[in-house]
């Protein structure tokens, strides 16, 4: 990915990791090749990131204190591997995408 957007680097991303299991229940997001296609587009991240995620798990999970101490108290945080594995199965169904 750093070689296609110069300006990335390899800080902790917990925190989207969470943001996506949220966005994606709370909305009942129905999630489509095209919008998917178009986020990635936005972000400029290659579809092919997709295929890597699970890489990225234990690159994460140092990041996951951060997410605890920002989400309210009143709700029941899981364990960062539940989020992790849910967003691994909701970006299933594309990746056998190509750009």
């Amino acid at each position: 990915y750093k070689d296609i957007v110069e300006t990335a680097n390899t800080k902790q991303r917990a925190r989207d990791i969470y943001d996506i299991y949220t966005v994606y229940n709370s909305a009942k997001l129905n999630l489509e090749e095209g919008l998917l296609r178009e986020i990635f587009k936005a972000k400029q991240v290659p579809l092919s990131f997709i295929n890597n995620l699970e890489n990225l798990r234990e690159h994460n999970r140092d990041n996951w204190t951060s997410v605890i101490q920002t989400v309210s108290s009143d709700e029941e945080l899981k364990e960062y591997d539940y989020y992790f594995d849910k967003v691994l199965e909701i970006v299933k169904p594309f990746t056998d995408l190509s750009e």
